[in-house]
């Protein structure tokens, strides 16, 4: 409920999971906290919010809350932490939303907003976290993100966007977390991105990316998590890639990729799952990677060694026979 009768001394008001229908915003100027998350809250979030002037932290999130998400939140001067995800909002997001220069944490996740990113969002200029994923977003990504410069998590995935990745992005020199995952972006993968150095997670599964897989090497020690599987990636696997020594979570499967596996991934002791399968790769997989499944901590590898006439030789693998659909778009 977004009723005014259960303030605490310190300025917040908690979730105490009573259900019913939105009032309007009251009074509470002096309103530091406002949690109500997973009530069920089944109204609209009231144009009246923007009356909690001295507002820092808004979390509605696991309701069941309508409607679009009003522009007066715009007015919330002081808000640091926004969090309105597992809703059911609609529409697109406010432009006012550029006025929230004290904003840190941004998470509008799992909702059914849509239109376009809008190019506002980079003018928030101290944003750590922001999480867009599981929407109806479309269009491109703006370039202007990547003046974002105290960005540490990025999550744009499960969306409907388009057009190719913005290498500007690779200007976010804190960014720790990046997931563009099921979306429809074209294009090569960005060969700026490859200096990320503090990125340690990063999934651009799902997609229609093409060209050869980068050498990550030089600039992306610190990766933990690549996933590039589902896309239209050719060419051989750098071997480059046995060089990320704190990799623990290899997807490749499902693209193009031809070629050996690069004996360098026998390298990877960390690795915990790497899916090499639905490719073209042929040869035999390295008695050193097998290594790894017998005895560390690899506990999925996957390749096509299954059928009568298998592309690889593999001791350890979970086998796969199945074979990859040739691309109409294979042709450099």
């Amino acid at each position: 409920s977004f009723d005014d009768d259960d303030g605490d001394d310190d300025g917040s008001i908690s979730s105490n999971n009573n259900g019913g229908s939105g009032g309007g915003g009251g009074a509470l100027t002096s309103l530091k906290e406002l949690h109500l998350a997973n009530n069920l809250i089944s109204e609209s979030i009231p144009h009246a919010i923007h009356a909690l002037t001295n507002l820092k932290s808004l979390n509605l999130s696991g309701n069941s809350l309508r409607g679009t998400i009003p522009y007066e939140i715009g007015r919330l001067s002081r808000l640091s932490s926004l969090d309105l995800s597992y809703n059911r909002l609609v529409g697109p997001l406010p432009h006012e939303f550029s006025e929230l220069k004290a904003l840190v944490n941004l998470d509008l996740s799992r909702n059914n907003l849509g239109g376009l990113l809008i190019v506002e969002l980079s003018r928030v200029p101290y944003l750590v976290t922001l999480r867009l994923n599981d929407n109806h977003f479309s269009g491109e990504v703006p370039s202007e993100i990547g003046t974002l410069a105290h960005l540490e998590e990025l999550r744009l995935n499960n969306n409907d966007l388009r057009g190719t990745l913005p290498g500007e992005i690779a200007n976010l020199g804190g960014l720790d977390y990046l997931n563009v995952a099921k979306n429809h972006f074209v294009g090569k993968f960005p060969s700026e991105w490859t200096s990320m150095a503090g990125l340690r997670e990063l999934d651009v599964s799902s997609n229609e990316l093409r060209g050869t897989i980068p050498i990550f090497v030089d600039g992306m020690k610190n990766l933990r998590l690549l996933n590039m599987a589902r896309n239209d990636f050719y060419d051989t696997i750098p071997s480059e890639l046995g060089s990320l020594y704190k990799l623990q979570y290899l997807f490749l499967d499902d693209n193009e990729l031809e070629g050996i596996v690069p004996k360098e991934f026998g390298e990877l002791t960390d690795m915990k799952k790497m899916t090499l399968h639905n490719n073209f790769l042929t040869g035999q997989v390295d008695d050193r990677i097998c290594k790894l499944a017998d005895e560390l901590f690899l506990t999925k590898l996957s390749a096509d060694c299954g059928g009568e006439m298998p592309n690889i030789v593999c001791d350890c693998c979970t086998c796969h026979d199945h074979e990859p659909m040739v691309h109409l778009s294979s042709e450099p």
